[in-house]
């Protein structure tokens, strides 16, 4: 029951998630995306903290608040840099995002659950925003040996810089994903799917 104070905080799992509910996760936090993306809704700020995980392991996605729809100007804030500079695209930094800016998001969450920080970190807010634009992160292969190659490329793909070279959509990426896991992932829970009609705070639930 998510939006009533029993979902857990992304936040509080980040460091002891092994692979596969790692990969499980993201799985669904991309099955939420496909639903809104295919209704002309991009999120803008995904993170740890606007993911939530129910008692039974569902995914939701929370506060829609900076949200862009391509057919509903509410959902629009306007401004240049919108988002969390840890977790935003290098295109959010001039102000421009579509569907694959959250796919970049979902590739830094995915590897921050893989190895427990954010591929990119400095002391100043100002210093990670260069590194989102200018630098490339350390391979998760590299970080961490116990990670398959696999998942490692699938991640570069997830963060390259240039929007083209990412995953097309959420769809595709599940599937990058499902490719570079050596096991099966379990199957998303059944879960209904809402589109908040303002900008507002409203869960979006993988399914």
């Amino acid at each position: 029951d998510l939006g009533h104070g029993t979902g857990h905080s992304r936040d509080e799992l980040v460091v002891s998630a092994a692979n596969a509910e790692a990969a499980a996760l993201i799985d669904q936090l991309l099955a939420a995306l496909e639903h809104a993306h295919e209704r002309g809704v991009i999120h803008r700020d995904l993170k740890p903290s606007n993911i939530l995980v129910t008692d039974r392991g569902e995914v939701a996605l929370t506060d829609f608040g900076i949200a862009f729809s391509t057919t509903n100007q509410k959902l629009t804030r306007t401004g240049t840099a919108i988002g969390t500079p840890e977790y935003m695209a290098p295109e959010q930094f001039d102000g421009k995002s579509d569907a694959r800016t959250d796919l970049y998001a979902v590739g830094i969450i995915f590897y921050e659950l893989l190895t427990g920080f954010t591929p990119f970190r400095a002391d100043t807010l100002t210093e990670v925003m260069k590194k989102q634009v200018l630098t490339s992160p350390a391979p998760l292969s590299e970080v961490d040996f116990t990670i398959p190659q696999a998942v490692s490329d699938f991640v570069d793909k997830a963060l390259s810089k240039e929007p083209e070279e990412r995953f097309a959509s959420a769809t595709a990426m599940r599937e990058g994903l499902k490719r570079a896991c050596l096991a099966p992932l379990p199957p998303t829970p059944s879960a209904v799917t809402r589109i908040p009609e303002a900008a507002d705070e409203h869960p979006l639930r993988g399914g």
